[in-house]
């Protein structure tokens, strides 16, 4: 395992991640940042800044996905976006570095902040 389960908070002026960064943190740039949300959207939701079908949504019920799980469902699954969250949404997301990434919300997401915990694998 690379890193995780780590908390992470996403707000208005810090919405953006780079899940590679050994210790990543959330900031106001999309340079290097894996994923990120859109506060003033209609529906909220996550997706990389680039573009690519690189997350998939894993069943809410069950064992957590493995790296392995999540691979399999980005290849078979792939889109752009997480589509409406909720507290306990399941994503699996493919880095731009190709790490493999779990993604859990960990809280019911508002227009001020969205919080996940996030499991990156080498």
């Amino acid at each position: 395992m690379f890193a995780g389960p780590l908390k992470i908070t996403l707000t208005e002026d810090s919405s953006y991640v780079d899940l590679d960064n050994s210790k990543p943190f959330p900031g106001p740039s999309d340079k290097g940042a894996d994923v990120t949300t859109g506060f003033m959207l209609p529906t909220q939701d996550l997706y990389p800044p680039k573009s690519g079908n690189v997350m998939a949504v894993s069943s809410p019920d069950g064992p957590e996905p493995t790296k392995a799980d999540c691979l399999s469902l980005i290849q078979k699954n792939g889109t752009y976006t997480s589509g409406k969250l909720t507290s306990g949404t399941r994503l699996c997301l493919q880095t731009d570095e190709g790490r493999i990434a779990y993604l859990r919300l960990t809280a019911v997401p508002t227009r001020k902040a969205l919080m996940f915990e996030a499991t990156v694998w080498e």
